[in-house]
């Protein structure tokens, strides 16, 4: 067996992954390292074990009573046919998914990690001695046991200043006037973002506790979290001297801080555009075109996060994607954040699209992984559209627009994935007549076809009624590039409640009987049609009804009743997401109309 591996690769190779198998041990679930280091498909993670290591497996495997830092060591065969002594750890075992059971395991390559330890250990000991040249000061918080140390390095050595509990450093650093004046309403701010472990933070203060109790000085503390294994480790940072770090007593940024986003500390809109920008034009005014992908991407309905977790987990996976996305690029690309939750990459160090899909695939599922202890019952996913320079296009804006098209089919066909964009897969980019960009998932259907498509989805309703409603709505989806369809009905009690969906509403749809008053009712025309471009035209007139569709980010609608307003039997909406809204054309409306009537007729049946 070769154990010998290039610690340069080291940190790429698979060190730590993560599967999920069921009771029958076939794999359900599994993150991109570890399909690089066995192989593409498989269905039994057993039969990567070793035969003799297998017994001693199934025994850690099953034994439901096994302490939760116990593991085991088999062997387990590579892609490459090799077999690795890896360690495994149960992280849940035996949970109910589906009618059987799922469990979690996270695998470490024991040769991998050898090498990637002394790797680090390299590392550790030459930040060491680059710190000990710095006249820098660090600080540092577990919020596990509540102790804060500052701490300077001299030479190779970290000197203690401070090592407390932290309410006990604060305190002392009040009663020992280390601070004095607006300094003290500063310093707990400090320190309670320290507490509250926020993701990024910067606070500047006057004191003297560096300098024994003499002189106070104008010091710029700035910190940010540090998680290991999906768990909030720490909270480090550094307090440097103003005048050292290029910053004036007026507040202005020096030029690297102006061009961090100071929530996840990569690089800003401006700082990132300017980049790609500048790339694009040196590449085009010396004629040497090397290609690189672009591509945008965000976090899948990350309203719905703030809205359920609150906004300071919110700040987190905002911070913890940023990471995520860096980790994965590495030194083969530059990350910028340019938007609440969307991101951009520029990769040129990828050597082929296989190699693109791998990082896209890691970025995808290492925020799947990454908070399932803190929020088990949501899943974290993104959506990401790529475009290449200069096979797509020559200049940023239109690269850009290219890589955002991508990331609109993304969402489209159901998010969670990624869309390297083909034109002769995915048309040329459509643009409207103010410039802005708007995507559409198929050509426009010409009349005829639509009366073609009307008459089909109708003859399949007379015949089959209720149960193919479903596949009704996913077609006139797919066919009519209308982005969501929700049915409602009347119970038995009168209230008018969500009966089917189709498409990706970014929460569930409900009980709207509350705010369905005779103001909304009045919206529909005799024929029982509610037509509207823009939803901001009703925030006056049904300010609850704007809500909700403001909730679910719906800019269009066009909705159908059933019965009467006397009488309302149903209501058949079709809804447009997003900010490019939809005129609502005569051919529309007369197409959508002639199969909700039937729609209608197959759900009284």
């Amino acid at each position: 067996m070769n154990n010998e591996i290039d610690f340069r690769h080291a940190v790429n190779d698979m060190a730590c992954s993560r599967i999920t198998f069921d009771s029958d041990y076939i794999v359900v679930k599994a993150d991109q390292r570890a399909y690089q280091f066995v192989y593409e498909e498989y269905t039994r993670f057993d039969k990567l074990v070793a035969d003799d290591d297998v017994e001693r497996f199934y025994r850690y495997i099953e034994n439901e009573d096994a302490p939760s830092e116990q593991f085991v060591v088999v062997r387990m065969r590579r892609r490459d046919g090799v077999y690795r002594p890896c360690l495994i750890i149960v992280l849940r075992r035996a949970y109910p998914v589906n009618g059987t059971k799922h469990t979690d395991v996270e695998l470490r390559d024991i040769v991998t990690l050898n090498a990637r330890y002394k790797k680090m250990d390299l590392d550790v000991r030459k930040y060491r001695s680059i710190m000990g040249m710095l006249a820098e000061y660090f600080f540092e918080y577990n919020p596990s046991d509540g102790m804060f140390t500052f701490f300077c390095y001299r030479g190779y050595r970290a000197d203690n200043i401070e090592k407390a509990d932290i309410d006990e450093v604060l305190k002392r650093l009040i009663e020992e006037k280390h601070v004095d004046g607006d300094n003290i309403d500063k310093l707990y701010m400090l320190f309670e973002k320290i507490k509250s472990c926020e993701a990024s933070f910067t606070v500047e203060l006057e004191t003297n506790i560096f300098r024994g109790g003499e002189n106070y000085e104008l010091m710029s503390f700035h910190g940010q979290t540090l998680y290991y294994d999906n768990e909030l480790a720490r909270v480090i940072g550094i307090a440097s001297h103003v005048s050292r770090i290029g910053k004036a007593t007026s507040g202005e940024l020096s030029d690297d801080a102006a061009e961090k986003d100071s929530a996840t500390g990569i690089l800003n809109k401006k700082a990132m555009t300017d980049f790609v920008e500048n790339k694009i034009r040196h590449f085009n005014e010396t004629g040497r075109q090397e290609p690189f992908w672009l591509a945008i991407c965000d976090i899948d309905y990350f309203k719905n996060v703030n809205d359920t977790y609150g906004h300071l987990f919110g700040d987190e996976v905002i911070y913890r994607f940023a990471q995520t996305i860096r980790t994965w690029v590495g030194d083969k690309g530059v990350v910028g954040r340019i938007g609440g939750d969307e991101f951009m990459i520029m990769l040129d160090g990828a050597d082929d699209v296989t190699e693109l899909r791998s990082i896209l695939i890691g970025i995808r599922e290492e925020l799947e992984w990454a908070f399932q202890n803190k929020a088990p019952d949501y899943r974290f996913t993104t959506s990401i559209g790529v475009a290449n320079y200069p096979k797509d296009a020559d200049d940023y804006v239109r690269l850009f627009k290219i890589a955002d098209k991508a990331l609109y089919i993304a969402k489209e066909k159901g998010r969670d994935r990624f869309i390297i964009y083909d034109k002769e897969l995915h048309g040329e980019l459509e643009e409207e007549k103010e410039g802005a960009y708007a995507a559409h998932t198929c050509a426009e259907l010409k009349p005829i076809a639509k009366a073609e498509l009307a008459s089909n989805l109708i003859l399949l309703l007379t015949k089959a009624g209720r149960d193919v409603i479903p596949h009704v709505l996913d077609s006139i989806i797919e066919n009519l590039n209308i982005h969501g369809i929700t049915i409602y009905e009347s119970d038995a009690d009168g209230r008018i409640r969500t009966s089917m969906t189709a498409g990706r509403y970014n929460m569930s749809v409900g009980d709207i009987s509350d705010i369905m008053d005779s103001r909304y009712l009045e919206l529909f025309n005799a024929n029982g049609i509610n037509q509207i471009h823009n939803v901001k035209e009703c925030e006056i007139h049904c300010p609850e009804m704007y809500d909700f569709w403001k909730d679910h980010e719906i800019c269009s609608t066009l909705q159908f009743m059933i019965g009467s307003n006397e009488h309302v039997m149903g209501i058949v909406s079709f809804d447009i997401f997003g900010a490019h809204r939809r005129k609502w054309s005569e051919n529309d409306v007369n197409t959508l109309y002639m199969i909700v009537k039937f729609i209608g007729n197959a759900l009284e049946s």
